[in-house]
């Protein structure tokens, strides 16, 4: 088995608590305002899982259903289950991951959840299906064709579900927005068996990272990795695309993403503080530096990574 580990990185799912279910409803329903004094809306975005080698091509997730779990009515202490999202009636919502890239978020849903404190987010799975370019052509690879399983889910009938822990728990008030990012780290979940070339076979195996989004979360930081050829001439540095940067407090990671194409990298949903800053790429140098973040506010760090002297 060859893991894709070079920090291939976060599928970020934004899920904002605060009204309306919007699964396939208009815009106009996704505008209302809610009335009713007991709930809250959830907003759902999927954003920046930017690809690790060029030959991967679309990694397809095919989402039937979100719920709440472990959820404790503040009004009555009772356990319940809420139903974020719930895709049409046998059918999912397919959503390719790798376009999404430098903080951009694509709306998956919105939906009306119960008051009361959240602990857990269970995700179903109808499908995963990576396309991936071959000295062949392009193949794919899924579960509907056996060439894809899935791993660490629990299998449900046609479907795998798996949970993601909120830790300390996100309390839900009426007509207020809790935002909660749910960060898929695509390059630990995504594993190929055989030649990377032309792999045989694929693993996903979901594994992910849960930080609110709240102001006292809602910090990033944002900037450019380019390549460094050691001259006073700045005009030579080239954006790197693919570089891989990590945000790391007290040794643990906190966030990671790759760089675009014109090797813009973002990193959200951070508390305010010093981080150390990690960037690296296949044929230069890696490079790390200290960043503060302000509450609520974006910080601009941009990053030169040396090319090797010879």
């Amino acid at each position: 088995m060859i893991s894709l580990r070079s920090r291939f990185v976060s599928a970020l799912v934004v899920l904002v608590a605060a009204g309306t279910f919007a699964a396939g409803c208009s815009s106009d329903r996704r505008r209302r305002t809610v009335t009713d004094p007991e709930r809250g809306r959830i907003d759902l975005f999927i954003t920046d899982a930017p690809p690790q080698l060029d030959r991967l091509r679309a990694v397809n997730v095919h989402i039937e259903r979100i719920d709440a779990i472990g959820v404790i009515d503040t009004a009555v202490g009772t356990p319940v289950t809420a139903p974020m999202f719930l895709a049409p009636q046998g059918q999912a919502t397919s959503i390719d991951l790798l376009p999404l890239r430098g903080g951009q978020r694509h709306q998956l849903a919105t939906g009306d959840i119960p008051r009361g404190v959240y602990n857990a987010a269970r995700v179903y799975l109808r499908d995963v299906e990576v396309r991936y370019d071959t000295p062949f052509g392009e193949e794919s690879y899924s579960t509907t064709d056996g060439r894809l399983t899935i791993a660490g889910a629990q299998p449900e009938a046609d479907r795998w579900y798996f949970d993601v822990e909120l830790p300390g728990g996100v309390e839900v008030q009426p007509g207020q927005t809790t935002p909660i990012l749910i960060d898929v780290d695509l390059f630990e979940s995504l594993d190929v068996q055989g030649d990377l070339e032309a792999p045989t076979a694929m693993t996903f195996t979901p594994i992910a990272r849960v930080r609110p989004l709240t102001a006292e979360f809602g910090g990033s930081i944002a900037g450019v990795v380019r390549t460094d050829r050691g001259t006073v001439d700045t005009q030579d540095d080239q954006p790197l695309a693919n570089a891989s940067v990590t945000a790391r407090r007290d040794g643990a990671v906190i966030a990671r993403t790759k760089t675009d194409a014109q090797g813009v990298y973002v990193l959200e949903g951070l508390a305010a503080g010093p981080y150390a800053i990690e960037a690296d790429a296949p044929g230069v140098e890696p490079t790390q530096t200290d960043v503060n973040v302000n509450e609520g506010q974006r910080t601009t760090q941009d990053l030169l990574l040396a090319e090797p002297q010879s």
